[in-house]
């Protein structure tokens, strides 16, 4: 698994951006709409003081997670090394801390965070995989913390067509919102709320905001889940 994302770390955004539609802006923009969205569903922002990116990649989401949480140290993990090298470079101001798994499991104490952001994660684990890095994750959650995760709609058929074209979704198997839902339940996660997101391309950005009232519509290009390791 390292060594299959390692080859596309040094031209990820290019090869998403030409996926999306050529523009290399279209990456960023996506990327902030995700946690534009997330931010809206949380209450105490100020709160939010330890963030784990789990498969954070080259740290597409860094500026736009310490934007939103101005308080909040990121700690980003991922498989791949050459990306995590990528991510520190290019977000050195940020000062986010960037580990593999297994490092990652190796420290000590413990930490317990407000906030686990998975972002288009889990359908690149293996499915037998999916509910042990769940509950492996929800102890590293504080009482308070919460999980959310960002999934491509496989209901979407403009969705679909981007990943099956998409080199480095190669192994991509795309999961519904109900069985990501599922699957957080079985784990020990509570107050399970979702929404869907990205209903619109980066051409037609200016209708961005109209995507709060879609977010019932099974039609999202993605969806946003939140929960919480307690009730």
């Amino acid at each position: 698994m390292p060594a299959y994302f390692d080859q596309y770390s040094q031209n990820y955004k290019n090869i998403l951006a030409a996926e999306l539609g050529g523009n290399i802006d279209s990456v960023d923009f996506y990327a902030r709409q995700k946690i534009n969205h997330l931010k809206r569903r949380i209450k105490e922002i100020d709160k939010i003081q330890l963030i784990l990116d789990y498969g954070c990649g080259i740290g597409t989401s860094f500026k736009h997670l310490n934007k939103a949480f101005q308080k909040a140290q990121i700690i980003g993990v991922d498989v791949s090394r050459s990306s995590l090298d990528i991510a520190y470079r290019e977000y050195r101001d940020i000062d986010p801390k960037l580990f593999t798994p297994s490092d990652f499991e190796k420290i000590t104490p413990r930490p317990l965070f407000d906030l686990i952001f998975l972002s288009c994660v889990l359908h690149h684990v293996e499915s037998k995989l999916h509910r042990p890095l769940l509950a492996s994750l929800r102890s590293h959650c504080n009482a308070k913390g919460m999980i959310a995760i960002v999934e491509h709609n496989p209901i979407n058929p403009l969705t679909r067509s981007i990943v099956n074209k998409c080199p480095f979704d190669k192994d991509a198997i795309l999961i519904r919102r109900s069985h990501t839902c599922e699957l957080l339940r079985s784990t020990g996660w509570h107050n399970i709320k979702w929404r869907y997101i990205t209903f619109f391309p980066y051409s037609l950005a200016k209708f961005e905001k109209a995507e709060s009232l879609l977010t019932w519509c099974p039609l999202g290009g993605q969806y946003l889940i939140i929960a919480g390791p307690s009730n």
